[in-house]
């Protein structure tokens, strides 16, 4: 497939599309790893993103080095780590610079659908965020925010409808955010 967007930053050395973390790993009610989703566990295919804009980490440890498009390079965390808002107004954070990129293309990104619709999306719909310059993490958000960032990754992130349903409880029961399901 084509991993690189002619304009993601680094070259085309390093893919600049990658997979959401839904794909890969359950992360409610506890973590495990995903491996392979068959279609019919997709509750809302036209609302579970699979691929998008994302950055790639040139300091990795597998086998090429600098030159290496394996790893973490490419993953769409989720909303609550707050990643492309941190990279894309050079702020400083606590997690991986190689997630994704929801203000590469005029403030939004390029998403690929589970139905294979694609769609660009600005990036508060997905990736909500204070108003910038704002030096935010998973810890110092908001409540309404952190509430808000369960909700959109339980609506878009994750393909089981018992997993989707956790996030707006968590959404509202702990963080008082009224979380509609699409």
């Amino acid at each position: 497939g084509i991993w690189h967007c002619p304009d993601g930053e680094n070259g085309a050395k390093w893919r600049t599309y990658g997979v959401s973390y839904g794909m890969a790993f359950h992360r409610r009610p506890g973590f495990s790893y995903v491996l392979g989703i068959p279609s019919a566990s997709v509750s809302e295919p036209a609302h579970f993103v699979m691929v998008g804009d994302s950055g790639a980490n040139p300091k990795t440890d597998f086998p090429d080095g600098v030159l290496s498009n394996d790893g973490n390079g490419g993953l769409l965390d989720a909303p609550e780590f707050f990643e492309g808002y941190n990279v894309f107004y050079n702020l400083p954070f606590d997690y991986s610079t190689d997630r994704e990129r929801p203000f590469r293309h005029s403030g939004g990104a390029n998403y690929l659908f589970n139905d294979t619709h694609a769609k660009y999306m600005k990036a508060e719909v997905l990736y909500p965020h204070p108003a910038p310059p704002t030096k935010i993490s998973r810890s110092s958000a908001p409540v309404g925010l952190k509430g808000q960032t369960r909700c959109i990754y339980g609506n878009w992130f994750v393909f089981e409808q018992g997993e989707r349903q956790s996030y707006a409880d968590l959404a509202l029961n702990t963080y008082g955010y009224s979380c509609t399901l699409d």
